[in-house]
């Protein structure tokens, strides 16, 4: 028998995970819209537990990430999304959203195209971060593979079109449709022309070829490239003042809390939702959000809602311990409506631009 010491490299399995921090069936909440949009019905309910998977039925198709942040996959999350579809924005080109299904053997997609497994895990946050950043958003599906599809099958269509529908109402601007998927043998100058059969149509092409040539001598390109280049670094810069936002993720220190500290946990969809507030602020005013309104004659100082709370949006003030709601990390959830003795908070929706006064 022949040895080897040749090692076989490491595969990092396909699930996706439950994290318990971000769901609220473990502070108490009856929750289950996880488990109403899984197409597989992969997913079962202890009581007082975080949701449980079942790997032989899950199809990986994401979809309950777009729905709770609660889940996330290992091999690809909505921060990769988000962060390669700006990628693929960047320059004059539209940046092409298709899922693995409309993807054949055959395909070589262009570098603008990002594949996920099923446009419906990217919830509304994340459509309406890429058009509020400016990007030329288009979707590339045929409508009769959803129908089929063994992955998510016909209720996904509905998923994405909604999520896309709210995000266009939040920003005012529309997702496109592509009718092909670029493919990446068509991006350079020359493709074109080496691909040409005898018969192409290579007056056109090197029609094309003088064109940008003529750009390139007269500086238009140049504009062109430096326009780009600009709208790069405003994306940037975007991002980093985002960044500095006092979001403060993690355990602070509140000598008014329960054990001295307080647990702030922000999930993607609502960092997403804040990146797209920070590049348009005209949003604010048509985002509605669900959040707890405090009648302070009621409220008796108990703070058993800031222990209720899953995420940290309701906490005393460091300063003074009086009762403080940051609305960023409020996800609508009412565990505060619920634990509060004297029914002082009641959940109401309210634009953004009024949360944020």
């Amino acid at each position: 028998m022949t040895e080897t010491n040749e090692q076989q490299p490491y595969q990092i399995p396909q699930r996706i995970l439950v994290l318990r921090d971000l769901c609220i069936r473990t502070r108490g909440a009856d929750c289950a819209r996880c488990g109403e949009a899984c197409p597989k019905g992969a997913l079962s309910f202890p009581e007082g537990k975080p949701p449980v998977i079942d790997d032989a039925a899950c199809s990986m198709c994401g979809i309950c990430q777009g729905t709770c942040d609660a889940f996330a996959a290992i091999s690809f999350t909505l921060t990769q999304a988000h962060a390669g579809a700006r990628r693929a924005a960047m320059g004059s080109r539209p940046v092409i959203l298709t899922c693995s299904e409309n993807v054949s053997e055959q395909d070589d997609p262009a570098s603008n195209v990002v594949v996920l497994p099923c446009l419906a895990m990217l919830p509304a946050e994340l459509w309406a971060a890429l058009l509020a950043e400016g990007a030329d958003v288009q979707v590339a599906i045929d409508m009769e593979h959803c129908e089929t599809c063994e992955k998510a099958g016909g209720p996904a269509q509905s998923l994405y079109a909604e999520r896309i529908a709210q995000a266009e109402e939040w920003t005012q601007r529309n997702v496109g449709f592509a009718a092909s998927l670029p493919q990446a043998a068509d991006e350079g100058l020359f493709a074109g022309l080496a691909n040409a059969g005898a018969d192409g149509d290579r007056r056109g092409l090197f029609t094309d070829m003088i064109s940008q040539l003529k750009d390139a001598a007269s500086g238009t390109m140049r504009e062109r490239t430096d326009a780009r280049l600009q709208t790069l670094r405003e994306q940037n810069e975007r991002l980093a003042a985002h960044q500095r936002l006092d979001l403060g993720n993690g355990t602070q220190f509140n000598k008014f809390a329960l054990h001295g500290r307080v647990k702030r946990v922000m999930g993607t969809s609502r960092n997403l939702l804040l990146q797209a507030l920070d590049a348009q602020a005209d949003m604010a005013a048509r985002v509605e959000l669900s959040l707890p309104e405090i009648n302070a004659d009621a409220c008796e100082g108990c703070l058993r809602c800031t222990r209720a709370c899953p995420t940290g949006a309701l906490l005393p003030d460091a300063q003074d311990g009086a009762l403080s709601l940051d609305w960023r990390y409020c996800i609508g959830c009412g565990l505060c409506d619920a634990a509060c003795p004297r029914n002082a908070i009641t959940l109401t929706n309210k634009p953004v631009s009024e949360a944020a006064c």
